[in-house]
């Protein structure tokens, strides 16, 4: 039996297999930060990807940064798949930044409820599981792209440096 197929979108790509780009995110798939809201005409993504000048790939996964700073033993298959998909993708695109991003009000911690809508406190635990999910990761990766962090907040995103 042959399908009946029916072309429901042309948008033609360039079929070129990115070998070299600039940057990989690794973002949560809350679609607060993929789809324009609030007035914008962009994604927060979309913003921080232009102002960063990346041709990029993404890599998404919900609560991706607790995922990886996680060292709960009933955690660890969800973390190795997570790790070897950044490790496919570093393989595969070779990019020279990989950018590990958490945000505010993640559902994968409780949202923001679960500190007691504490701003504070919950960016320090986002801030220390970002600095846990980037040592998981250069232990995978090595220094095949340089790791930068940053955390998706209502204002924008933050660049964090320890």
């Amino acid at each position: 039996m042959k399908p009946a197929i029916t072309r429901v979108l042309n948008f033609p790509i360039d079929p070129t297999h990115m070998t070299a780009i600039d940057g990989a995110l690794f973002c949560c798939i809350d679609p607060r930060w993929w789809n324009p809201i609030g007035g914008n005409t962009k994604s927060t993504v979309q913003a921080f990807v232009e102002m960063k000048g990346w041709k990029f790939v993404p890599l998404t996964e919900a609560g991706g940064i607790k995922v990886l700073a996680s060292e709960d033993p009933a955690d660890v298959a969800e973390k190795e798949s997570v790790l070897k998909r950044i490790e496919q993708e570093i393989g595969l695109h070779h990019p020279k930044v990989l950018g590990l991003s958490g945000h505010r009000d993640c559902g994968g911690y409780g949202y923001s409820k679960a500190f007691g809508n504490d701003f504070e406190k919950e960016g320090d635990q986002l801030h220390a599981d970002l600095w846990k999910a980037k040592e998981a990761v250069e232990a995978r990766i090595g220094s095949a792209a340089v790791i930068e962090l940053y955390l998706f907040d209502e204002k924008g995103v933050e660049s964090v440096v320890f």
